[in-house]
């Protein structure tokens, strides 16, 4: 078979070609005109490629992530949407915030340190950001007496234990008064750490 081009430039938009073969003489084939295919912007991904069934590229907007509420939890491609991920909310208490969230990372929790009642206290209040820290109650020595006892979030305070002499001697009683007053200032120190607590975890709360 062979083919030949004809008056290619009086014929716009046109091609000839003939094919010298019986009963045929000219046969004539209109040319395409392609138009430049479709570019995707950097605020774009490419959601369908350019020659796909004969068509054009398709682009779509990436998603954009919130950036109170949301981090990105995968990166976009050129090919692919970029993908959204909730930020964890941590629940003070008895939890708090061990890391922070950013951009592309999530906010990590972690549950409070809670003292061992009786053997120690809180020598660091916690908050919606820090940890509970706890350290061992001191133990009075021989010696010594106890002129303020423990609380949630105070050590026990020793005193030396005042020594009688030959002119005098010791008074049970007043004693026992001490105990009764030290006592009552305990528990007004705990009524009162108690209700700080309960102010930080409603500020916690409006916020």
């Amino acid at each position: 078979m062979l083919l030949s081009l004809l008056n290619v430039q009086s014929i716009p938009k046109m091609y000839i070609y003939m094919l010298r073969v019986s009963r045929v003489s000219r046969v004539c084939v209109c040319v395409c005109v392609c138009s430049p295919s479709l570019q995707c912007t950097d605020t774009q991904w490419e959601t369908r490629y350019v020659g796909f069934r004969n068509e054009d590229r398709e682009c779509k907007t990436l998603t954009v992530c919130d950036p109170v509420d949301e981090y990105e939890k995968k990166k976009e491609t050129a090919y692919s949407d970029r993908e959204c991920g909730k930020k964890t909310v941590c629940k003070h208490p008895p939890q708090y915030e061990t890391r922070a969230p950013s951009p592309t990372s999530d906010r990590e929790c972690g549950e409070l340190t809670v003292c061992k009642l009786g053997s120690e206290y809180a020598s660091v209040i916690p908050g919606p950001k820090k940890d509970r820290v706890c350290k061992a109650v001191t133990t009075c020595k021989r010696g010594q007496f106890e002129a303020k006892a423990p609380t949630g979030t105070s050590d026990r305070v020793c005193k030396a234990a005042t020594q009688c002499n030959a002119t005098s001697f010791e008074s049970v009683g007043l004693q026992v008064r001490a105990r009764e007053e030290t006592r009552e200032e305990t528990r007004k120190e705990m009524r009162e750490e108690r209700e700080e607590e309960r102010e930080v975890e409603r500020e916690d709360e409006r916020r």
